[in-house]
C-alpha cells in the first residue's frame, strides 16, 4: 500500500503517553480511531492505531496511540513523521498536492521559473518539481519557501533559500 506524508511527531503532551503532531501543510485528511497511522520508524513504518484523538485544530492534533501509555515512550516517538495510506488523501474533496501540477512558480527573487511538473516525494518532505525550460528544478514545498497558492490563476509563489534556483541555472 503506498503512503504519503501526513506531519511530524513534535512533542508529548501530558503523563498518559499522548503526542502532538503537526500536520504538513499539504495534508488536508482527517485521522480517525479505527483506522492505523504508520510512523516512519527505519527502515519500514510501523502502524499505530489511535485510541483516542483528544484535540484537533488547523495544523496541529492531540492523540494517545495504543500501548504507548507513558511519558517516555512518547518521547521517543518525537520528531518522526507520520504516514497515512494516500487513499485516504485521494478520497478527500479538498485541495491536494497534486492539484498544483501544471502552475507557474514565481520566485521572489527570480520571477518566473517555470511550471510545476510533479511533486517528488521524500521522506523528509515533499519537493516541487519544476520544469524551466527542459531543465529540472527542485524545490521544498513546505511552508518556509511557498508564500501564496493562487489558484485562480494558476500560480505558486516562492522564496527559495539564497543561492538554491542558480544552482540548477548555471
Amino acid at each position: 500500500m503506498e503512503r504519503t506524508l501526513f506531519g511530524k511527531i513534535v512533542r508529548t503532551y501530558g503523563n498518559s503517553g499522548a503526542l502532538v503532531i503537526k500536520q504538513d501543510s499539504f495534508s488536508k485528511a482527517k485521522l480517525k480511531n479505527a483506522e492505523p497511522v504508520f510512523v516512519d520508524i527505519s527502515p519500514t513504518p510501523v502502524p499505530f492505531f489511535i485510541e483516542q484523538l483528544l484535540h484537533q485544530s488547523n495544523d496541529l492534533i492531540t492523540l494517545k496511540f495504543e500501548f504507548v501509555n507513558t511519558p517516555e515512550q512518547a518521547a521517543r516517538l518525537c520528531g518522526l513523521n507520520v504516514l497515512i495510506d494516500r487513499k485516504k488523501v485521494v478520497a478527500s474533496k479538498e485541495f491536494q498536492p497534486n492539484d498544483i501540477i501544471g502552475y507557474s512558480v514565481i520566485d521572489a527573487e527570480h520571477g518566473d521559473i517555470g511550471t510545476i511538473s510533479g511533486l517528488l516525494e521524500m521522506p523528509q518532505q515533499i519537493l516541487f518539481q519544476i520544469d524551466n525550460k527542459g531543465k529540472e528544478i527542485l524545490i521544498p514545498a513546505n511552508e518556509n519557501f511557498v508564500k501564496k497558492i493562487d489558484h485562480k490563476n494558476k500560480k505558486v509563489e516562492i522564496a527559495a533559500p539564497d543561492g538554491l534556483i542558480d544552482l540548477y541555472l548555471s
